[in-house]
Parts: C-alpha cells; sequence; structure tokens
C-alpha cells in the first residue's frame, strides 16, 4: 500500500510547501490537492509541487463539470503533465450541490454525467476530437493541438459513496477515491463490490487503484490521539450513513446542541472509542504501523493523509510517517 498526503483546499498554499518537500525527501508516494468552491483551487498548489519535486506523484481531488469544463481541465493538465511528465493523476465526481450554486451551477448531476466526463477528457488526452454533451458541459469539436503522449498517461479515478458510483467507477475509471469518514466496514464492502464489477466487464484488478483519504491523530499517549481526533470529528457534518457502515455516531441534533453547550469539547464526548478508532489513523508512533496495515487490509492501494494542523505538525506527522511508508 502506497503512503501519500493530502490538503483539504482550507490551508494557505505557501504553509504546504515545506511538508510536501518534506514528503518527497522522505519517500512518500504522492501528494493530494483537493478542490473545493470557495477555497483553494487544485491546479496551483499542484503546479506549485510539481516544480519543486522530482519523483512524488502530483494528484487532483474534487475535480467535476460544475467547475471545470473538460476542455478547459485537459489544457490545464496538458501543461502540467509537461511539468510533471507521467506524475499526474485525478479524482472526479458529481461536486456538491450545495457549493455549486454558490456559483450559479443548479440542476440535478447524473451519473451518466461522470461517465460522459471521465471518456471526453481521456479522449482529449489522446488528441482526438472530442463533441460531447452532459447536463453541465458542453464540447463541440474540440481539440487540444499540443496534446502529448505523457498527456495519455493520466490516470482519472472516480469519487464514490454510494454504490451506482462505485460501479461506475469500476466499469469507466482508472480508481475509486474514497472520503474521509469512511468506516473500514465500509471500505471493505466498497472493495468487494468494485472487485465484482471488475471481473464482470473483464478488467484486471491490478491495472486498477483503490484509494482511501483519512484524517489522523498520532500521539505518544493513544488517549491523547483520540481526544484529538474526537475534537476533529466534533467540528464535521455527521458523515453519510453509507459511510458509518458498522459504527454508532452521535445523533446531528444530540452535536449541535453539545456545540452550542459547550464547544467541540462537549461535543467530542458523544463519539466512542469505537468510533473515534474507526473513522481514521488513531494512533501511537508505536502502533501506526498496525493502523495502516488494517488499511491495506481493507483492500486500499493507495491511503491519502490528511494534513493542514500546521506547518510545523505537519512535518512531524510525514517524518512519523516516513518510517513506515516502506514497511506497508
Amino acid at each position: 500500500m502506497h503512503i501519500s498526503i493530502g490538503y483539504s483546499g482550507s490551508t494557505p498554499l505557501p504553509q504546504t510547501i515545506d511538508a510536501v518537500s518534506a514528503a518527497e525527501n522522505a519517500g512518500l508516494f504522492g501528494v493530494w490537492s483537493a478542490e473545493h468552491v470557495g477555497m483553494n483551487d487544485g491546479i496551483v498548489p499542484s503546479t506549485v509541487y510539481a516544480e519543486r519535486t522530482r519523483n512524488i506523484q502530483i494528484g487532483i481531488t474534487g475535480l467535476n463539470a460544475d467547475t471545470r469544463s473538460p476542455g478547459v481541465l485537459a489544457m490545464e493538465l496538458s501543461c502540467l503533465s509537461e511539468i510533471a511528465p507521467g506524475r499526474i493523476r485525478i479524482q472526479v465526481g458529481t461536486g456538491s450541490p450545495q457549493r455549486a450554486a454558490q456559483i450559479g451551477v443548479t440542476g440535478v448531476r447524473k451519473l451518466t454525467g461522470v461517465e460522459t466526463l471521465v471518456d471526453s477528457l481521456k479522449r482529449l488526452f489522446r488528441g482526438e476530437t472530442v463533441s460531447a454533451q452532459s447536463e453541465a458541459f458542453v464540447l463541440d469539436n474540440m481539440r487540444l493541438s499540443n496534446a502529448n503522449p505523457e498527456l495519455a498517461t493520466i490516470k482519472i479515478d472516480v469519487m464514490a459513496i454510494r454504490p451506482k458510483m462505485t460501479a461506475l467507477a469500476a466499469r469507466v475509471g482508472d480508481g475509486l477515491s474514497l472520503s474521509v469518514l469512511s468506516s473500514h466496514q465500509y471500505i471493505r464492502s466498497q472493495v468487494k463490490l468494485v472487485e465484482e464489477v471488475l471481473d464482470s466487464v473483464g478488467r484486471d484488478r491490478n491495472d486498477f487503484k483503490i484509494s482511501a483519504t483519512v484524517l489522523s491523530s498520532i500521539d505518544p499517549d493513544i488517549e491523547v490521539a483520540r481526544a484529538g481526533m474526537a475534537r476533529t470529528l466534533a467540528a464535521f457534518p455527521p458523515g453519510l450513513p453509507e459511510m458509518l457502515e458498522g459504527l454508532v455516531v452521535p445523533d446531528a441534533n444530540a452535536l449541535l446542541e453539545a456545540r452550542k453547550l459547550g464547544g467541540p469539547e462537549k461535543a467530542a464526548e458523544l463519539y466512542s472509542v469505537e468510533t473515534i478508532d474507526g473513522l481514521g489513523l488513531v494512533a501511537t508512533p508505536d502502533s501506526l504501523a498496525d493502523s495502516l496495515a488494517r488499511y491495506k487490509a481493507d483492500g486500499v492501494d493507495e491511503l491519502v493523509i490528511m494534513l493542514g494542523k500546521s506547518p510545523e505538525s505537519d512535518l512531524n506527522l510525514v517524518r512519523t510517517l516516513s518510517a513506515h511508508s516502506k514497511n506497508v
């Protein structure tokens, strides 16, 4: 299993650069930049990282046709692939309707739109002339005049939560991306579904990557680590029921009331140890290898650990991960 780092899009770019350089020097696999409406984009950070590194993989997640036409996105990725040939991978999905509405994008997004987006990008990467239409975009005889062989090596993963999107990822994507706050039982169920669909359509599992992004809390004292993760969980909206498979989480109204009474600390008290340990990487430095191995046993090919607490804590986490990355 590969170990990578990621940023959610809320951390100022200059504060991320040292950790990315440290990750490259430590031999970690990749760095992922998330793109969300109203936060950082994914292209600019990835360009900066590509310029400053030579080996680490450059990933962009959160891309969708609500915010980027596949034509414009293919143009951007064509330039990026010239800086970091063979190191680019992206993750696409339907996006958040709530965030999309902030920039005037409304309407229902369909699975067929994601399939059309993936197909359009792959054809543009190959230098083909593409006409295509979904509920979110139109391409009319679009072609990249500067398409190059490296562009065609870019892999496209599909971000999924529910079974239909997971199955779509197995049919048309190069990989599946699972989000933060996914339980181990949920991850295993998605891996099983992917492998069943891959087998049914004659695709090789070895050519398909399953990645999972996780929150982390690591401390020499496991109780301190758990308290830190509980506070983080209390600050998040409750995850979707599908992603919490096998775990019991506090009621949303109870969390809201606890926050009103005592802030995140009070809300954190509502989480059980089982749920805290089951929704992220919660470990001591000595138990970290076992925690990582648990995700590998789930069927995860690449584990992306989110950073962004502070430049110092990010560097410390990278150093801690580097000691285990070769043994997972």
